[in-house]
């Protein structure tokens, strides 16, 4: 059946939108890209503060765990211990199977805090319950290490013989 001039119009007042969204979506894409760059090589340069303003304005185009990742690192290099925690937080949140994220959260705490054992502990095995399986021994061996330095020899043989069975195929 043919259609009316109502929603021919209609068809056409849709497909217009359409096109302006898919216009305004690729400028604030590329507007978030230039800021994450400018962001990169600000943080690269050690302008910290100029740093932030460009992760601030990528945050202005979306919300991502790169952007807040971005964040962590340059407020670590500034040492705020506690805008580095936000940061972080948030990345995880929004992506909780990006095992890197729990590994940095995991140093940064147990580096730069006075977190229990126990609450790293916590961390990880929360973390490892989400990372992507293909990564999580990536976790795992951090732990090691981390349980290591923190004198806790028993548990950080067990965390190597885990690793083991994870990947066998590199038992060194």
């Amino acid at each position: 059946t043919p259609l009316t001039k109502e929603q021919e119009a209609q068809n056409k007042a849709d497909v217009a939108n359409s096109e302006e969204f898919k216009a305004q979506e690729a400028i604030k894409k590329s507007k978030w890209n230039t800021a994450m760059t400018n962001a990169r090589t600000a943080f690269g340069k050690g302008e910290y503060d100029k740093s932030i303003e460009y992760y601030n304005e990528a945050l202005s185009y979306y919300k991502t765990d790169k952007v807040y990742s971005g964040l962590f690192l340059v407020y670590g290099a500034q040492n705020n211990i506690d805008k580095a925690r936000i940061a972080i937080d948030t990345a995880i949140k929004l992506n909780p199977t990006y095992t890197d994220y729990w590994k940095w959260k995991l140093s940064l705490l147990d580096e730069k805090t006075s977190v229990s054992f126990a609450d790293l502990k916590r961390i990880y095995e929360e973390g490892l319950s989400k990372v992507d399986p293909q990564t999580k021994i990536n976790l795992v061996t951090h732990f090691a290490g981390v349980t290591e330095r923190n004198w806790q020899k028993a548990e950080a043989i067990a965390l190597w013989e885990y690793a083991k069975q994870l990947y066998p195929q590199n038992n060194s």
